[in-house]
């Protein structure tokens, strides 16, 4: 029996183990199951519990080394600062031709750090999904259906093995694109870090002074709404600063440039100023009407079931060592 190890339980991973737990489910009665085990690991021993109770994973493991190296495939599903030291630990315990995968969004530094700490004989594709933000955070199998699923093949991975990968962003219910990494990684920088700076910037603008003891009585619930992002794990965002800090400090030169223009415009009392402001929020709405509401074009993706089940039933032993 082959198996998938899931490092990291807690939404992203047990959803994952969820997902394909459902997917090795045969549609008829005809059809035999793959016969592959899904194990789990997690530091936290009460999550990797409760990813067990959930059924999301087969089996888990007490030991990082035990659980990873019997698997042909490993997902980092962790959070970006923790992703560099579990490939420093798991890298001499990954069997010969083992894939490596992640689920963190900064790809440029995941690639370099595979590429000075993981074995020659394993093949590493770095992933990012991109998910939905949602209110409830319980794990569902259905939280990758949809979702573009972002692939970055390294250098030196066996091509079978980014087959196999697509075959379980596919199977995850994603949709799977190779964009580069150095572009990913600046439009990750824009749409997830920059809005929590800006968040915290707009708190620390109302909350810092004498008049917000007054303020903060008749706040609404539009000011908590915009700065909802503000309340995120400050260590955490403080890792993504460091991990995205040039794009981080160009997208927010940007917005303080569209913060002037608007200051400029906001300071003129002329007409011509008011109608300026009027389109600057008119584009505004509808730049979000078009991300919000783009229009589809729905595409046919190839059968998943045939890339990861030839990779675990009949590729696994054939692969090739990556070259240096």
């Amino acid at each position: 029996m082959e198996r998938i190890a899931i490092i990291g339980l807690g939404r992203v991973g047990a959803s994952m183990g969820l997902a394909l737990k459902r997917w090795l489910v045969p549609s008829d009665a005809k059809s035999k199951a793959p016969e592959i085990e899904i194990v789990g690991f997690d530091y936290d021993v009460q999550t990797q519990q409760a990813a067990q109770r959930a059924r999301a994973v087969d089996a888990t493991g007490w030991t990082l080394p035990r659980v990873v190296s019997s698997a042909g495939l490993v997902v980092l599903a962790m959070p970006p600062a923790d992703v560099r030291s579990t490939m420093q630990e798991i890298g001499r315990h990954l069997s010969d031709g083992a894939i490596v995968t992640d689920t963190s969004p900064y790809k440029q530094h995941c690639l370099e750090w595979a590429s000075d700490l993981l074995p020659d004989h394993v093949s590493y594709i770095a992933g990012h999904p991109v998910l939905p933000n949602a209110e409830d955070r319980a794990p569902s199998a259905d939280l990758f259906s949809g979702c573009t699923y972002a692939l970055f093949p390294h250098r030196n991975a066996d091509p079978q093995a980014t087959e196999t990968v697509v075959g379980m962003v596919q199977a995850l219910g994603a949709k799977p694109y190779f964009p580069d990494p150095a572009e990913h990684d600046a439009h990750v920088a824009a749409t997830s870090l920059l809005p929590v700076l800006a968040s915290s910037a707009l708190m620390h603008t109302v909350s810092y002074g004498a008049g917000w003891r007054d303020l903060k009585g008749i706040a609404t619930s539009d000011l908590v709404q915009v700065t909802s992002l503000a309340s995120m794990d400050p260590k955490q965002v403080g890792d993504m600063v460091e991990l995205s800090q040039p794009d981080a400090v160009r997208w927010l030169e940007s917005f303080i440039d569209r913060l002037g223009e608007l200051r400029d415009l906001v300071a003129r009392s002329d007409p011509e100023a008011s109608e300026q402001v009027r389109r600057f929020f008119e584009d505004a709405a509808k730049a979000r009407q078009r991300w919000l509401h783009p229009e589809t074009v729905q595409e046919e993706m190839p059968s998943s079931r045939g890339y990861i089940q030839q990779m675990f039933l009949g590729r696994l032993g054939r692969r090739r060592p990556r070259e240096r």
